[in-house]
């Protein structure tokens, strides 16, 4: 690469201030001496963006095994568990402040169905069995609240346990794989236009001028809900980002591999594409979750094997 992308793009862009955010420049990129163990680091900021006045975004990072959360752990390596580890990101949606009710309501539910089930469940089964309950929570509660009557989120997850990773996603937050020099985007937005270009009748080159942003499925919004649902093997030295649109409508999937490689740190990754997305426009809240896998018995792999189901059946 001739242009270093993030020296390049940080001379105009000072570490952001005042977002929330999981894990530190000095150690979410720490190797720990835990040899017997699959490892897993994280970090993860959300930010408000330049224009909103509340956050509807919300984020979770859970080690299902320990029960502690993004606010109780650093983001130093920890083992993977015998029922997993969980990123999820959502973004919220509805009047007033039922948008941010609604995404941290839907990452609530599914991190603590998580914590309660069977931990024996095929992990997919596990994440579609908590994706479903998330959806009845928000939606019954809207029901009987007339305030947050319309409230809904998109909710995309990755349960990670093992040697393999299971990912659910409602909506068009999206989640990334980065193996070696290569960006694969794993979800596929569950939008019209997303809709459109699929059945042929939006061209790739009109979508820069396509009104509106209309998700056709979220958390919350009817009794139950369509979500996919793909399980994939992870390997030593990938990457797992989850984002909302915020992130991925100002910045490519590209500069997103860039920013990863480039960076330090597993947070200097993440603070460097929420300052990129603000300089951009920051029209909306930001969110980044970005995990490494590494260590142990995950062995490393160049190539991308990556199967999709479409629905809750092929769990």
């Amino acid at each position: 690469m001739s242009t270093n992308f993030i020296s390049r793009i940080t001379k105009e862009n000072p570490p952001l201030q005042g977002h929330e955010m999981y894990g530190n420049s000095k150690g979410a990129d720490m190797v720990a001496n835990l040899d017997s163990e699959n490892l897993i680091s994280v970090a993860a900021i959300s930010d408000v963006g330049l224009y909103r006045s509340r956050n509807e975004d919300a984020f979770s990072i859970a080690d299902l095994t320990t029960g502690m959360e993004a606010a109780e752990a650093d983001a130093t390596p920890h083992r993977i568990g015998e029922r997993g580890t969980l990123l999820v990101v959502a973004d919220g949606m509805g009047g007033a402040a039922a948008g941010q009710f609604a995404s941290r309501m839907a990452v609530n539910v599914l991190r603590k169905s998580l914590l309660k089930d069977v931990p024996n469940l095929p992990a997919c089964s596990r994440l579609a069995n908590a994706t479903e309950l998330a959806n009845r929570w928000v939606y019954e509660y809207a029901k009987s609240h007339a305030e947050y009557d319309g409230m809904g989120t998109t909710l995309t997850a990755v349960l990670v346990q093992n040697n393999q990773a299971c990912l659910s996603q409602v909506g068009d937050s999206r989640a990334y794989l980065i193996r070696g020099q290569t960006i694969h985007q794993l979800t596929k937005d569950q939008t019209l236009m997303q809709k459109l270009l699929d059945e042929g009748r939006l061209s790739p080159e009109a979508t820069a001028t396509f009104p509106g942003h209309i998700i056709l499925q979220a958390i919350g919004t009817a009794p139950t809900v369509d979500y996919a649902l793909a399980t994939f093997d992870i390997y030593h030295n990938d990457y797992l980002l989850l984002c909302s649109d915020g992130l991925t409508n100002k910045v490519s999937a590209e500069e997103l591999r860039q920013a990863v490689e480039q960076s330090t740190t597993l947070y200097d990754a993440c603070d460097f594409l929420v300052a990129l997305a603000n300089q951009r426009g920051g029209e909306d809240n930001i969110t980044v979750v970005l995990a490494k896998l590494y260590e142990a018995k995950l062995s490393a792999k160049d190539q991308y094997d990556f199967s999709f189901a479409d629905n809750r059946k092929a769990a």
